[in-house]
């Protein structure tokens, strides 16, 4: 489960649907990448942040 910490509006998008616009649009799929790879980076970060601490 998942909370969030402030109000928000969300979109629920079926697979498929995503899929379609992820080919439609390789732009939004660039900085859907992007973004994901940042926060991981981050994540791996605090991990060792933590781990050295």
């Amino acid at each position: 489960a998942v909370r969030a910490a402030t109000d928000l509006e969300a979109l629920r998008i079926r697979k498929d649907h995503f899929l379609r616009l992820m080919r439609e649009f390789p732009e939004m799929t660039i900085e859907i990448l992007r973004v994901l790879a940042d926060r991981l980076s981050h994540t791996t970060a605090d991990l060792i942040d933590a781990r050295t601490a």
